[in-house]
């Protein structure tokens, strides 16, 4: 509906943001950095936490995106549930 109206090329509205519309500040800057940093000194877990809308996963899918092949990464969506799934058995033995 839009693009033809406006004369877009691709929707322009999505379910999740799109890192190539990211608007850059000194605080992400700052987040980035601090993440590249993390990553490159091999820190071991790394944890992004805010407000819902503050654009943590657009920074999060900006630096996967920067990264080379090589480079393992995993993205936990709900860690609760997932350390509920991997520590229950655990737990019994």
């Amino acid at each position: 509906m839009y693009e033809d109206y406006f004369g877009l090329r691709e929707p322009p509205f999505n379910v999740t943001p799109d890192s190539r519309f990211f608007f850059t500040n000194s605080c992400y800057d700052e987040a980035f950095a601090t993440l590249r940093y993390g990553i490159a000194a091999r820190k071991g877990f790394i944890v992004v936490t805010g407000e819902p809308g503050t654009g943590k996963t657009t920074l999060l899918k900006r630096l996967l995106g920067n990264f080379d092949h090589n480079v393992h990464t995993a993205w936990i969506f709900d860690p609760i549930s997932l350390l509920m799934k991997f520590s229950g058995p655990l737990l019994v033995i």
